[in-house]
């Protein structure tokens, strides 16, 4: 455990263990298929996995797989892969899975708060002062 209450675990552990996995890795070439099968299989009874990551990331005919056998599981996917999903898709039947239009994030106050924080960095750069959420090339390369 650390100060926080935080415990670093596996990817594999992460799935087994929680009620909600809520995907949020970068869109890097190496995550490209990187959730499959084994992962929604091990996941806990009755819990969610929600995408709003990337479509890319997900092995969507094993998340099928592991859905129609584990009608307890639920997919909430605001990202697929195509998107959306071709109309043969296996998702589209499945009534454990919800699929959103890929709005998450840009509805209500996101999108002002958003800007504001773009308008408070340039201000700050313009003014040679230091940067609160600078990109650099160390940051934009695990960016998704």
């Amino acid at each position: 455990m650390y100060e926080l209450g935080v415990e670093k675990v596996t990817l594999e552990d992460l799935f087994r263990r929680s009620y909600i996995v809520s995907n949020h890795i970068p869109d890097l070439p190496s995550t490209k298929r990187a959730l499959g099968a084994a992962l929604f299989g091990s996941m806990r009874e009755g819990a969610t996995f929600i995408n709003t990551g990337r479509g890319a990331q997900v092995i969507e005919s094993e998340l099928a797989q592991v859905l129609r056998a584990r009608p307890d599981l639920t997919a909430l996917l605001d990202v697929t892969d195509p998107e959306p999903p071709t109309r043969d898709s296996e998702l589209w039947n499945l009534s454990n899975v919800v699929i959103s239009p890929h709005i998450g994030g840009t509805i209500g106050d996101e999108v002002t708060r958003l800007a504001d924080a773009i308008i408070e960095e340039f201000l700050a750069w313009d003014a040679g002062k230091p940067l609160r959420y600078q990109v650099t090339r160390d940051v934009l390369a695990t960016m998704g």
